[in-house]
């Protein structure tokens, strides 16, 4: 397991952290405590995740022209955020 301010250049990983974007099913950004990293969910599931959710992510560094993210093999969801109740 790596902290995403430890990620190797390249290689297989896993790496855990809380949502703090959600695009799409297939993309979204965690971060822990030494920075954030972009996810692309390569394998054929699809996560329905929420900001705020802590997950454990395995797959592969990859480096691009922008930067650098995870391509996705597997999401663990440890703990899904609740949703915010509303004070009326």
């Amino acid at each position: 397991t790596y902290t995403i301010g430890s990620l190797p250049k390249e290689g297989l990983v896993k790496i855990s952290g809380k949502v703090t974007d959600v695009d799409n099913e297939k993309k979204f950004t965690i971060q822990d405590s030494t920075g954030s990293i972009k996810v692309d969910v390569e394998s054929s599931e699809s996560v329905v995740l929420t900001e705020g959710a802590e997950v454990t992510v395995i797959g592969y560094v990859d480096n691009n022209m922008v930067g650098r993210d995870i391509n996705a093999h597997k999401v663990l969801v440890v703990a899904n955020a609740s949703p915010v109740a509303s004070s009326n």
